[in-house]
């Protein structure tokens, strides 16, 4: 559960994340009146999410309650606050020390992995997997580049599970991050029985330069002990929505500046710091 924050200087470059932070909380400044009135309890530290978003994963996990959660990607703690409250332990990755310093005396519950999730995440499986005891909550929400959303959910697909896993999978509506969903080897692990991209489709925004970018959407599978006895179908139920927004997107055969400013605007999102932006060769 939260505790009282612990008091932490910053330096010039950790201020620039704390800017950040604010400038998340100000577009979202509804969400404490939206929580305080449903009901929700220590979910307003600054979300990644929208508000739909938010609502989801809370509604998974009130139901699921799982004995350890697995979170790719901390950033500044939104989904971590109802990951803590619903999990009887979390463990929780980023590359960005900043996160995990920023964060310092919240949860009680909550361990931190500071490192490449490609390096961290078979370790934190490898142990989750020996020490199961109960469900298994994992969320993919780190690199946002096709090859590093690919990367993690393959690790995660080396988890044998005991009992019932849960795997929801951030940005499925953004076309890279989508991507990487699809191409994952979902089929080679039998205990999957179920995948669904659009378990919750994301949105158009203009935010950020290139306007029109597609961003949200969560997605989600489920491993059971039984392996499965059918052919896995991996569900794409909002594609046409999918499909009609992309093509009004800024994402839609994209010059190469177009994509440079899309990964600069997906670095801005989740850790701010500089990129070199070069022309092709």
């Amino acid at each position: 559960m939260p505790t009282q924050s612990l008091s932490i200087e910053f330096n010039d470059s950790e201020a620039q994340f704390l800017n950040y932070v604010q400038s998340v909380n100000d577009i979202c400044r509804d969400w404490p009146f939206i929580s305080s009135v449903v009901k929700l309890e220590n979910a307003n530290l600054s979300w990644q999410m929208e508000y739909y978003e938010r609502l989801s994963l809370i509604a998974v996990l009130q139901n699921f309650r799982p004995s350890v959660s697995i979170e790719i990607g901390t950033y500044s703690g939104g989904s971590l606050s109802v990951l803590s409250q619903y999990s009887q332990r979390v463990l929780s990755l980023d590359k960005n020390p900043l996160s995990s310093k920023y964060l310092a005396g919240h949860f009680s519950n909550v361990t931190y992995v500071v490192g490449d999730s490609k390096l961290e995440l078979p370790r934190v499986l490898q142990q989750v997997e020996r020490d199961q005891d109960g469900r298994t909550f994992v969320l993919v929400d780190g690199d946002h580049s096709q090859s590093g959303v690919l990367a993690d959910i393959n690790n995660v697909l080396q988890f044998n599970p005991r009992y019932p896993t849960i795997i929801m999978m951030h940005d499925s509506f953004n076309p890279e991050c989508r991507a990487g969903m699809l191409r994952a080897r979902w089929s080679e692990n039998p205990y999957v029985h179920l995948v669904e991209i659009d378990f919750q489709h994301g949105s158009l925004f203009n935010r950020s330069n290139p306007l029109r970018q597609m961003w949200g959407g969560l997605a989600l599978a489920i491993l059971l002990p039984e392996k499965r006895m059918d052919m896995l179908t991996v569900s794409r139920r909002h594609d046409l929505l999918y499909q009609t927004v992309l093509a009004e997107s800024c994402h839609k055969t994209p010059s190469w500046i177009s994509k440079r400013l899309i990964r600069l605007g997906r670095t801005v999102r989740h850790l701010p710091v500089a990129l070199n932006i070069r022309s092709p060769q």
